[in-house]
C-alpha cells in the first residue's frame, strides 16, 4: 500500500534515453537490484511505485519514482536516499544500464515566495491519480503519479503578514544559568559551562545521574557514589565528555559525508584544524548537481577562505595571519553568515577590532567579511555536508581543491557540537583515521636526555632544543667546539689525510638570524669546491655542477638546526634536523679517491685572504667524510668560544611601545603588546572606539580580550552593538521579545505576562486547578451579582437562594431563578438550564419543544410529569453545524452519484473531519454517520484491484477507523438505542466494517497491502501476512512497531491459528509462476473495545442462563477475526479442521462461570444474536478466558452478572505497619542470632550448624518476602516466587535435620555432633533444589505474577493451582515424619532413669524444635493466605506470627542458651575493660559424655570430662583449639577448668573387657598402644559411619600447657629427673618423677609384665615392662572435687570431677598405681588449676603467660614426690591398687 509514509520517504531519479516499456522489461531487475546493493537494503524492500515519461523531450526521459524500508519497517529517509545515489550514480548507471542523469532542482529552489520577504516555499508531495496499466511481456505495471504542489509559508523561527519577523528564541532564557543561549535559526542552542551539557545545560557532571540515553555511541553512564556521572566510552576515539567523536585523522581521497545544512538565512560554524598542506578543503555543502547555492571552506596559499552563493554570483571571504595557517599548530576558524553577509575569524581574533581597523592597525587581517548582493536572499543546500573532501564524482565543483590532508576536530553548527560518529559515509568514517596522530604528544618518554635537553612537540614527531655543546636528534653527542661568527671570522683546517670514499658526508649545525652567508667550503685536491650557504634564509648545497637548495624552509629562525649532505650511489641526500626536510639530488662530479685540501667555515677567502660571503651566527658539529673537525687544529681569524648573544631588548636603541614587553628572540627582538592592544603601535582598543552607542569601554585584565563595554540601559552586547527591545502587544522578554504563544483557542487572551510570559485568561474566565484551558464564567444574569467568578473554581456570586456554578438552579425543583432570587412555581415546572439548553415554564403533563443548543440545528424536546417534575432531556434530532452537509451529500450518496474512489475518499474525508471537530455527538449526528458509514463500506466490500479505494489512498483505511471508532464510543449507547429500534445499527457496522477487511486482506495486488496496524481507543485494526512455505502455526496480531499511544491499554489478546488452517504451498515445475497471492494469506483482525455493551442484549437458545436472576454480561473486547486464503475454498473457514485458540483479555470483573460466544448475523432477522455454537471454553483465569471455536467470527466472553467488580484500594495503614514492623522485629532477631551462633567458638558443633543454616534460609525467605513479594516486573516476579519456594523449602528441611539429629544425639553413643555434615547439606539443599528444578520447567507459567480474590498481584504460588503440592507436600512430609521423630525421642526421654545433665540438654532442644516447627508451619500457612485470600485477618495473623517466630529463635538459641549468656557477659565485660573467668567445671559436654545402661547399672566411660572444653581463656591458641569435642571419646584422661585450648594427647589407659569386679584394682591397667589404634578405629564422630579422622579421635583435655606444646618446643618432660621438694605436714612423699600437665582421671602404672610397643612422646617402650626404665613410668595425681560423695565402703572407687593433676616418672619399686581420695576439707578443695614442677615452667604456665588464677598459682608449689599417708581429714591423699589385680584388657570404665 502507498502510504503517506512511503511517499513522503521516496525520491525520483531521471534516466535518460530510456523510456517506460523499456524500463519495466527485465531492466526494472537490473535497477531494483543495482539500488539494493548501493542504499542498501534487500531486494524486496525496495517499492518502485511511478515510471513516468517525461514530457517531449530529446532524448527521452523518464522519472522512476522509488522508497526503501529498514528490515525494521521503517522507512529510509529521502535526504538518505538521495545521498547514496548522489555518491553512487556511476554504479547505478553501470549496473542498470540506464544513465542515472544528477537530481534536479524543483521550483521553490528559486526561490519563488521571495516578495514575501522570508517566507518558504514548501513543495509536499500529494496522492494525485493513478495511470492505466502499462503491460511488457513480464510484468504488468500501473503507476500511482504523486504531483508536488507548491505553497508559500513562514519558516520555523519567522512569524509576521510576510514572514518579516525572525523570532530569537533566547528571550525565555531557557539555558539558565549553567549556559549562554545562543540563537539559531528556528531555534538556539546553549553554550553550557564546564562540567554541565544537554540541550539546556541541565546535565551537572558533578552533582547529575544517569539517564536513558545520555552517553553516545554505545558508552556506559556510571553514577559516582556521592553524585555526579561519567560516560565510559567504547575506545578512545570517543573523545567527547558524552562518548562523541570530536577529532578525526583525514589521510588523502577521505572524507565525512552529513546531513545537508537546508535551506538558512543565518548559520554559525567553527572547527579546528592542523595541517603541513598549503592547500586543502575543510568542508563544502552545496546541491546534488553542484550548480547554484553552496557554502565552502579552503585553504589556500597557507591562508584560508570562505566561498558562498546564493545562487546568482560567488563571494570570497579571506582571513589571514602571519605565517599562515600549514605549520602542523592548531588553528581555529569560525564563519558567521546571517543574510548574505559572512564574517570570518581566525583563531583568537578581536573580530571587531580587526573588522573595524585592521587596516589602520598595519593589517591586522585575522578577520574578514563580505556582503553579497542578489535578490536571493537564502542558502538553499540540498546535498550533504562533507567534511575534509570531497567524492570522485563526474561533475565540477566550485571551489579549487577536492583534498585535505591533516586533522579536523571541534566542529560546531550553530553552536552545537557536530558528533562525527554520526556521519552518512558508505565506508566506516569515511576511511578517515581516529585521533590526530600527527599532533600526538611525542615527549611524554622524555626523549631529549636530563643534560638541559627541551623536547618540543612537533608535527608527526618532536624536536630536541639543545644547550649549546650539544647535539643529535636527542642530545646524545657532545658538541664541545661551538664557535660565534660575526660576519668577519673564518675558521682555517688544513688538509685531510684520508681519501675521500663512497658514502662521504659533511655536516655542519649551526645557528643564524643571517639570511646570506657561507656556512662551510670544501676544496679538493682537483680543484673541485663544495660549498654549504644561506641563500635568503634558506639553505643549500652546491657543487661545480649541482645546486640544491631545500625550498620553503626558513633556517634563519635563531634555532640551532643540523644539516648533512650524503654522497651515496651518484645521488646527493640533502637532510635537515634529522629527516624532517630531505631532498636527494644526482651527483655529477667525480669525487670518489679524491683528498681533501683545505676546509673553510665562516666564509669565502679570496687569492688576497680577503674575506667575503660572511658568516654571522653559531656553528658546532662540523664533519668531514669520517673526520671530526676539531677547532684545535684550525687556524682562527675573529672566532670567539661558545653562542652567547647579548640580550636584543638590552640595547638602548631599542624602544617598544609604552602598553607592550620586549621579548628577546636571540638576535632578534619583538614587541608584544598587552591585553586590549593592536597594531605595531600598540593603541588601546578603548582608543578606538570599539564600544558602540556611545557606551563606555573599561580596561581589564580578566576580560576575554582586555577590556569590556558598559552599556546603558538601552543596549546590551559584548561591545553594545544590540538594542534592547520594547516588546509589542503578544510579545515578551527582556532585552530579546518573543511571541507569547497563548492559545486563544483554549480561552487564553493573546497578550501575556510581559516578564515572565505567562498566559492569562480573557476576561470574565476561568481556569481550573491543573488545566490548561479557561472557560468562561457564563454567570446566569437573573441568578448572579455581576460577569465575574472565581478564578480557579468559576464560581459566580449568586443571589439569596440560588445555587449551581452559574447561579442557574435552586435547591427547591420546583422553583426557578428570577430577579429576587428562587421563586416556587406551583402549576408548572419551573424554567430550568440542563444541557446547554434553557427550559422554559412548562405546564405539568406537556412537553416543551426548543432550539437544538448553539452550534446545532434542530429541535429537542424535553417531557414535564406532574409525579417527577423534569424528565430527561431528548436531543436525538438534534444536529451539528458540520453535521449540516453531511446530510445533503448522504442524499446525493443514496440517489444521484454513484460511488468510485474518489468520491469515496471525499465522503469518508468530510465525515471525519465532522467527527474530529465535534465535541459531542447528537442522535442525528450518529445517525448521518453510521449511514454514511456503512453505505461507503459496502460498496468497497465489493471493489477488486486499485478500485478499492484503500489500495490507492493509504489514509483511507485510517480515517474509516477512526470514524468507526468514534461512532461506537460509549458516549452514544443512548442514541443507539434509538436507531437499533428501527435498524440494524452497531451489528451493521461490525459486520460492513469486518467485510471491508476481508477485501483488503482480498486484494489482489499485495505490493499496496503490507502488514499494517491502525490504533484508536474503542477500535483496533490489524493485518497479517502469512507465508505459506514452511508454515507451522503462528499467533496473531504480531505488533512489531510500538502503536500504542498514551491513554490506551495495549492488546494482550492473542489467536493461535494451527497449521491447517491455510492451504500448503502449490508444487509448480516453474516456481517463478507462483504469484504473491499463492504464496501468503492474509487475516484481518478486528477488536472493539466497546461493542459489548452497545449491541443489543438478545441471544440463543445455546447460551446458557445465568444461575438466579442476576443476568449476564459481556465481560471482554468483540474479536473480529478474518482468513483470506486464496487456495482455499469458499466457507472454508466456517468449519476448521483444527479450532483455533482465542486468549481473550477480560475487562477486570470477576470471571463467574464464563462462556465463549461470538455474534451470529443470521439471527433475528438479520440483526444477530449470541451463540455459543462451535465454541467452547479451554482454561480462564483472572484475566485471561482461552475459547476454542471452529469456526471464524466475531467473538467475545459472557459471564455472570452475580459477582461484580470490586474495587479495591491499597492495604490499610495500620495493616502495612504491623506487616513490615512484624516482618522488621523477625528479620532483625534473625539477623542477631544468625551471627552470633555463628561468632562464638564455643558453640561451634554440629547442632549449631543446622541452626546457623536454619536461620540463613528463614532471613533469605523474609527478606525476600519484605522485598520482592509485590514486585511489578514479570522476570523479577518469577525469581522471588523460585527463591521463596526454595528457601522456604529448605528451613523446612534444616528443621527435619535437626529432629533426626537430636534423636540420634539421644539413641547413639558415638558422638555425632561433630565431623563433617554432608548427608544433611544434600538433603537440606540438594533436595529443595532438586523439587524447585523440577517444578519450575514442569509449570514455568505458573511461577511468578499471581493475582488474588481482590486483583492485587503477589509473586508466589497461586493456592488454586497444583503447584502448590510442590511446596505443601514436602512441608506436610517434614512435618509428619519429624512427629514420628519428636514422638521416638520422647519416648527414650521418658524411659530413662538417669538424671545426668546431657539428658536435660537434649531435652531443651527437642523442646525448642517441637515449638519452633509448628510455629514455622502455621506462619508460612498464613503468609500463603495473606497473599491469597481476603480476608485482612490472614495478614495481620501472618505478621504477628512472624514476629513470633524470630523471637522464639532469638529465645531458645540465644537467651536461654548459657553459654551465649555467659559470652554476651564475657563481651560486654571485656568492652568495658573488665577481665572476667567463668568456672566452667559443672558444665556437662554432650560430646564429652558418652554411657550405656547393662544389667540395670548406668556405665560411665573414664576419661570424659564434666567441664568445658570449649572455652578458652589463655593467652595464646594452639593448633587444636578447634578440635572437635569426638576426640575425648578414647581418652583416659580429664580436663581442667584451666583456660587453655587443648591439644591431641593419645589415649593409654582403658579397662579390660569382660572384668567382673571393677572394684579391684588390678583390673586397671596402661593399655598397649598398638591395641589402643584399633580400638580407636573402631569408633566415628561424624554423622555417617565412615569416620574421615580416623587417627585424630582421641584427645587428652590439656591446660594451657599441653604435651603438644611441648613436643613443639622440642622439650622432653617425660625424662626430667625427679625432683625432691619439702611437702607439708598432711602430705607423705612418694618419690613421683616430673609431673605431665595434662590431667587425668586416674593414674595407672603399667605392670610388670606389660607389653608395650607404642612410644609416647620421649618414652621409648620397646618391650616388656622387665625392660622398661624406671623414669619413663607415669603417674597421675588426681584432686577430686568433694561436691560428688565419697563411698567409704569401696576406697577404690573414683567420684568427683577432676579439677587437677600430677604426672611424674616413677621407680620400679613404686609401681602401684596411685588415687587420691580427698577428704571435704573446704578449706582446701575443690581445687582448681594445674599441678606442675617447679622450675620447670614453660608456655602455658600461670607465670609465664599471666592467665592462671590464683588457685593455680598455689597449687604449682605441691611437692613432686607424694606419699599415701592418711591424715586426720581423710583415709589419705592416695591408694595403692594391687599388681594382682591389674588387667590389660578392661575397659575405661567405673561402675557405681
Amino acid at each position: 500500500m502507498v502510504t503517506n509514509d512511503l511517499l513522503f520517504s521516496s525520491i525520483t531519479v531521471q534516466l535518460e534515453n530510456m523510456n517506460s516499456q523499456e524500463f519495466l522489461s527485465p531492466k526494472i531487475n537490473r535497477f531494483v537490484d543495482a539500488l539494493s546493493n548501493i542504499i542498501p537494503t534487500q531486494r524486496n524492500l525496495i517499492y518502485v511505485f511511478s515510471v513516468k515519461d517525461h514530457d517531449v523531450t530529446d532524448p527521452p526521459i523518464l522519472n522512476v519514482s522509488f522508497a526503501a524500508q529498514h528490515q525494521d519497517g521503517t522507512f529510509f529517509t529521502s535526504q538518505y536516499l538521495q545521498e547514496r545515489v548522489y555518491l553512487m550514480r556511476s554504479t547505478l548507471s553501470e549496473v542498470s544500464t540506464a544513465k542515472v542523469l544528477p537530481f534536479g532542482d524543483n521550483l521553490c529552489l528559486y526561490e519563488i515566495c521571495s516578495g514575501q520577504d522570508y517566507a518558504q516555499c514548501l513543495s509536499p508531495l500529494s496522492f494525485w491519480s493513478s495511470s492505466g496499466f502499462i503491460a511488457t511481456q513480464t510484468v504488468i505495471f500501473r503507476s500511482i503519479h504523486p504531483e508536488t504542489l507548491y505553497k508559500c509559508d513562514c519558516p520555523p523561527g519567522f512569524t509576521g503578514n510576510y514572514c518579516t519577523t525572525e523570532i530569537n528564541y533566547c528571550y525565555s532564557n531557557p539555558c539558565g544559568r549553567n549556559g549562554q543561549c545562543i540563537q539559531k535559526e528556528a531555534g538556539y542552542t546553549c553554550v553550557c559551562n564546564n562540567n554541565f551539557a544537554g540541550p539546556n545545560c541541565e546535565v551537572d557532571f558533578d552533582e547529575g545521574r544517569c539517564t536513558d540515553n545520555l552517553c553516545k555511541n554505545g558508552g556506559l553512564c556510571r553514577n559516582f557514589l556521592l553524585g555526579g556521572f561519567e560516560c565510559v566510552c567504547l575506545g578512545p576515539e570517543y573523545d567527547g565528555p558524552l562518548c562523541e567523536i570530536r577529532t578525526r585523522n583525514f589521510p588523502d581521497n577521505s572524507f565525512l559525508m552529513f546531513r545537508s545544512l537546508n535551506r538558512r538565512v543565518r548559520f554559525q560554524m567553527s572547527l579546528s584544524f592542523a595541517t603541513k598542506v598549503d592547500n586543502g578543503l575543510l568542508f563544502y555543502n552545496g546541491r546534488y548537481n553542484q550548480k547554484h547555492d553552496f557554502i565552502a571552506l579552503e585553504i589556500v596559499n597557507r591562508q584560508v577562505r570562505f566561498l558562498f552563493s546564493a545562487g546568482e554570483v560567488t563571494s570570497v571571504v579571506t582571513a589571514s595571519i602571519l605565517g599562515g595557517v600549514s605549520n602542523g599548530e592548531w588553528h581555529k576558524v569560525s564563519v558567521d553568515y546571517l543574510e548574505q553577509t559572512a564574517t570570518l575569524i581566525l583563531d583568537d581574533c578581536n573580530a571587531a577590532v580587526s573588522l573595524q581597523h585592521g587596516e589602520e592597525l598595519g593589517n591586522y587581517s585575522c578577520a574578514a567579511s563580505v556582503t553579497q548582493g542578489g535578490q536571493l536572499k537564502f542558502l538553499d543546500m540540498t546535498g550533504p555536508f562533507i567534511l575534509g573532501g570531497l567524492p570522485m564524482l563526474p561533475e565540477d565543483f566550485p571551489v579549487i581543491n577536492t583534498d585535505f590532508v591533516g586533522c579536523l576536530r571541534d566542529v560546531y553548527i550553530d553552536s552545537e557540537l557536530l558528533d562525527l560518529a554520526t556521519a552518512t559515509n558508505l565506508e566506516p568514517m569515511g576511511n578517515t583515521l581516529p585521533g590526530c596522530s600527527h599532533r600526538e604528544d611525542f615527549c611524554t618518554s622524555g626523549p631529549c636526555g636530563g643534560d638541559g635537553g627541551r623536547c618540543l612537540s612537533e608535527w608527526d614527531g618532536y624536536k630536541c632544543l639543545c644547550p649549546d655543546g650539544s647535539g643529535g636528534r636527542n642530545c646524545q653527542e657532545d658538541l664541545s667546539d661551538v664557535m660565534t661568527f660575526q660576519g668577519n671570522g673564518l675558521l682555517t683546517f688544513p688538509p685531510l689525510t684520508s681519501v675521500v670514499t663512497i658514502p662521504w658526508l659533511n655536516r655542519v649545525v649551526f645557528r643564524t638570524r643571517d639570511f646570506n652567508g657561507v656556512l662551510m667550503n670544501i676544496e679538493l685536491a682537483s680543484s673541485l669546491t663544495i660549498q654549504i650557504e644561506l641563500d635568503s634564509g634558506q639553505i643549500k648545497y652546491r657543487t661545480p655542477t649541482v645546486t640544491a637548495k631545500l625550498d620553503n624552509v626558513e633556517v634563519n629562525d635563531g634555532q640551532w638546526h643540523d644539516f648533512t649532505a650524503e654522497w651515496k650511489n651518484n645521488q646527493i641526500v640533502l637532510t635537515l634536523d634529522f629527516n624532517q626536510h630531505t631532498k636527494s639530488v644526482t651527483a655529477r662530479d667525480t669525487i670518489d679517491g679524491q683528498t681533501v685540501s683545505a676546509v673553510h667555515v665562516g666564509g669565502l677567502v679570496n687569492s688576497e685572504g680577503t674575506l667575503r660571503r660572511g658568516f654571522t651566527g653559531c656553528v658546532q658539529g662540523l664533519k668531514v667524510g669520517d673526520n671530526v673537525l676539531a677547532i684545535a687544529a684550525a687556524e682562527q681569524r675573529n672566532i670567539q668560544t661558545g653562542c652567547d648573544q647579548l640580550d636584543s631588548c638590552s640595547f638602548q636603541s631599542i624602544t617598544c611601545p609604552s602598553a607592550s614587553k620586549c621579548r628577546d628572540l636571540w638576535g632578534k627582538y619583538e614587541c608584544v603588546c598587552d591585553q586590549g592592544h593592536y597594531g605595531p603601535d600598540c593603541v588601546s582598543a578603548c582608543d578606538l572606539n570599539i564600544c558602540q552607542h556611545g557606551s563606555s569601554c573599561i580596561p581589564s585584565n580578566n576580560a576575554p580580550y582586555g577590556y569590556y563595554c558598559e552599556c546603558s540601559d538601552q543596549y546590551y552586547g559584548d561591545h553594545c552593538q544590540y538594542r534592547v527591545e520594547e516588546c509589542d502587544e503578544n510579545w515578551w522578554g527582556y532585552k530579546i521579545c518573543g511571541p507569547c504563544e497563548c492559545d486563544e483557542e483554549r480561552g487564553f487572551n493573546s497578550d501575556c505576562n510581559k516578564t515572565t510570559g505567562q498566559c492569562y485568561c480573557e476576561e470574565y474566565s476561568y481556569q481550573p486547578e491543573n488545566s490548561d484551558t479557561c472557560y468562561p464564567c457564563n454567570c446566569f444574569v437573573e441568578g448572579s451579582y455581576g460577569p465575574e467568578c472565581d478564578q480557579q473554581t468559576g464560581q459566580c456570586r449568586c443571589k439569596r437562594g440560588v445555587i449551581g456554578r452559574a447561579c442557574d438552579a435552586c435547591v427547591d425543583p420546583y422553583a426557578e431563578v428570577s430577579l429576587r432570587g428562587c421563586e416556587v412555581v406551583y402549576d408548572s415546572c419551573p424554567k430550568r438550564y440542563a444541557q446547554g439548553i434553557w427550559w422554559p415554564n412548562t405546564k405539568f403533563n406537556q412537553e416543551a419543544v426548543v432550539d437544538c443548543p448553539q452550534g446545532s440545528f434542530g429541535k429537542a424536546t424535553r417531557k414535564c410529569s406532574l409525579d417527577d417534575n423534569w424528565l430527561q432531556p431528548n436531543l436525538f434530532q438534534c444536529m451539528s453545524e458540520a453535521f449540516h452537509a453531511l446530510k445533503e451529500m448522504l442524499a446525493e450518496l443514496r440517489h444521484v452519484k454513484r460511488l468510485n474512489p474518489d468520491l469515496s475518499f471525499s465522503a469518508v474525508e468530510k465525515v471525519h473531519q465532522a467527527t474530529e471537530d465535534t465535541d459531542k455527538m447528537y442522535g442525528a449526528d450518529v445517525n448521518i454517520t453510521y449511514d454514511i458509514l456503512v453505505l461507503v463500506l459496502n460498496h468497497e466490500s465489493k471493489q477488486e484491484g486499485l478500485n478499492v479505494t484503500a489500495a490507492i489512498r493509504s489514509s483511507f483505511t485510517r480515517k474509516i477507523v477512526e470514524i468507526a471508532s468514534r461512532l461506537l464510543d460509549p458516549d452514544n449507547k443512548a442514541h443507539w438505542a434509538v436507531i437499533q429500534k428501527s435498524s440494524k445499527g452497531v451489528s451493521e457496522v461490525i459486520s460492513s466494517l469486518e467485510a471491508f477487511g476481508a477485501n483488503i486482506a482480498r486484494t489482489s495486488d499485495y505490493t499496496y497491502t503490507p502488514e499494517f496496524s491502525i490504533v484508536t481507543p474503542n477500535i483496533v485494526m490489524h493485518h497479517d501476512i502469512i507465508v505459506r512455505e514452511d508454515f507451522n502455526s503462528t499467533v496473531i496480531p504480531k505488533y512489531e512497531v510500538e502503536q500504542w499511544e498514551e491513554g490506551i491499554e495495549r492488546d494482550t489478546t492473542r489467536i493461535h491459528i494451527p497449521d491447517d488452517a491455510i492451504q500448503p504451498k502449490p508444487e509448480l515445475e516453474d516456481p517463478s509462476m507462483i504469484s504473491i497471492e499463492g504464496n501468503v494469506a492474509v487475516t484481518s483482525y478486528i477488536k472493539y473495545n466497546t461493542v459489548g455493551q452497545l449491541l443489543p442484549n438478545q441471544s440463543d437458545i445455546t447460551i446458557k442462563p445465568s444461575e438466579g436472576a442476576v443476568g449476564q454480561v459481556i465481560n471482554s473486547p468483540v474479536i473480529s477475526l478474518t482468513l483470506y486464503d486464496h487456495l482455499a475454498s469458499e466457507g472454508s473457514t466456517n468449519n476448521l479442521p483444527t479450532p483455533i485458540l482465542l486468549e481473550i483479555t477480560t475487562l477486570g470483573a470477576s470471571v463467574l462461570d464464563p462462556q465463549c460466544i461470538f455474534w451470529n448475523f443470521s439471527l433475528f432477522d438479520g440483526v444477530g444474536g449470541w451463540s455459543t455454537k462451535g465454541c467452547s471454553v479451554s482454561s480462564f483465569n483472572d484475566t485471561h478466558v482461552n475459547c476454542s471455536c471452529n469456526h471464524l467470527t466475531n467473538f467475545a466472553v459472557m459471564v455472570d452478572n452475580a459477582n461484580p467488580v470490586k474495587v479495591f484500594g491499597q492495604q490499610p495503614l495500620a495493616l502495612q505497619i504491623v506487616s513490615y514492623i512484624g516482618l522488621g522485629v523477625s528479620i532483625f532477631a534473625l539477623v542477631f542470632t544468625f551471627f552470633t551462633l555463628l561468632c562464638i567458638p564455643s558453640l561451634h558443633c554440629n547442632l549449631n550448624s543446622i541452626h546457623v543454616n536454619l536461620v540463613f534460609t528463614l532471613i533469605t525467605a523474609e527478606v525476600t518476602f519484605l522485598v520482592g513479594i509485590n514486585t511489578e516486573n514479570n522476570i523479577a516476579c518469577t525469581i522471588v516466587a523460585i527463591l521463596l519456594h526454595y528457601a522456604l523449602l529448605s528451613a523446612f528441611g534444616w528443621m527435619f535435620i535437626e529432629g533426626i539429629h537430636l534423636y540420634r544425639m539421644m539413641t547413639e553413643v558415638r558422638n555425632i555432633n561433630q565431623g563433617p555434615m554432608t548427608y544433611y547439606y544434600v538433603i537440606a539443599y540438594g533436595l529443595p533444589g532438586l523439587i524447585v528444578g523440577l517444578a519450575v520447567p514442569l509449570s514455568e507459567a505458573n511461577y511468578g505474577q499471581q493475582v488474588n480474590v481482590n486483583n492485587q498481584h503477589f509473586c508466589w504460588l497461586s493456592i488454586e493451582d497444583i503447584l502448590i503440592w510442590s511446596f505443601a507436600g514436602p512441608v506436610l512430609a517434614v512435618v509428619v515424619m519429624n512427629l514420628a521423630v519428636f514422638f521416638l525421642a520422647i519416648r527414650v526421654t521418658l524411659t530413662g532413669k538417669t538424671k545426668n545433665p546431657e539428658f536435660q540438654n537434649t531435652k531443651s532442644g527437642l523442646r525448642s524444635a517441637g515449638i519452633l516447627l509448628p510455629l514455622l508451619g502455621i506462619t508460612w500457612v498464613f503468609g500463603l493466605l495473606a497473599v491469597n485470600q481476603d480476608m485482612v485477618l490472614y495478614q495481620y495473623l501472618f505478621a504477628a506470627f512472624n514476629c513470633l517466630l524470630g523471637f522464639f529463635i532469638f529465645l531458645f538459641h540465644c537467651i536461654l542458651n548459657s553459654k551465649v549468656r555467659r559470652e554476651w557477659m564475657r563481651c560486654c565485660l571485656g568492652i568495658q575493660g573488665k577481665k572476667v573467668q567463668f568456672d566452667e567445671s559443672v558444665n556437662t559436654s554432650r560430646s564429652a559424655l558418652s554411657y550405656s545402661k547393662t544389667d540395670g547399672q548406668f556405665r560411665h566411660h573414664i576419661g570424659i570430662s564434666t567441664g568445658s572444653i570449649g572455652s578458652s581463656h589463655g593467652s595464646r591458641s594452639t593448633k587444636a583449639s578447634n578440635r572437635p569435642e569426638g576426640y575425648l571419646r578414647n581418652t583416659a584422661s580429664t580436663s581442667t577448668t584451666s583456660p587453655s585450648n587443648h591439644e591431641y594427647v593419645p589415649s593409654y589407659y582403658n579397662y579390660k573387657p569382660k572384668v567382673t569386679n571393677l572394684d579391684d584394682p588390678d583390673n586397671l591397667t596402661l593399655l598397649n598402644p598398638q591395641r589402643n589404634n584399633l580400638l580407636d578405629d573402631q569408633d566415628s564422630d561424624s554423622d555417617s559411619d565412615a569416620s574421615i579422622q580416623r587417627n585424630r579421635d582421641s584427645m587428652s583435655l590439656a591446660s594451657s600447657h599441653s604435651s603438644d606444646e611441648e613436643e613443639e618446643e622440642g622439650v622432653d618432660l617425660w625424662k626430667t629427673a625427679p625432683t625432691k621438694v619439702n611437702l607439708p605436714d598432711n602430705i607423705t612423699s612418694h618419690g613421683l618423677g616430673p609431673l605431665h600437665s595434662t590431667p587425668k582421671e586416674m593414674t595407672v602404672l603399667p605392670p610388670d609384665n606389660a607389653d608395650i610397643k607404642r612410644k609416647w612422646p620421649g618414652e621409648p617402650y620397646t618391650g616388656d615392662m622387665e625392660t622398661i626404665p624406671e623414669s619413663t613410668l607415669r603417674a597421675e595425681l588426681k584432686i577430686l572435687d568433694p561436691k560428688f560423695p565419697l563411698d567409704n565402703d569401696r576406697d577404690n572407687s573414683v567420684t568427683g570431677s577432676v579439677t587437677g593433676s600430677v604426672t611424674g616418672s616413677i621407680d620400679g619399686s613404686n609401681r602401684n598405681l596411685i588415687v587420691s581420695h580427698v577428704s571435704a576439707r573446704p578449706d582446701i578443695l575443690p581445687l582448681k588449676g594445674i599441678m606442675k614442677t617447679p622450675g620447670s615452667s614453660h608456655k602455658g604456665s600461670s607465670h609465664g603467660s599471666g592467665s592462671g588464677s590464683g588457685s593455680n598459682a598455689s597449687l604449682t608449689k605441691i611437692p613432686m614426690s607424694v606419699t599415701t599417708t592418711p591424715d586426720k581429714y581423710g583415709s589419705g591423699l592416695g591408694v595403692s591398687f594391687p599388681p594382682e589385680q591389674r588387667s590389660h584388657d578392661s575397659e575405661s570404665e567405673i561402675i557405681y
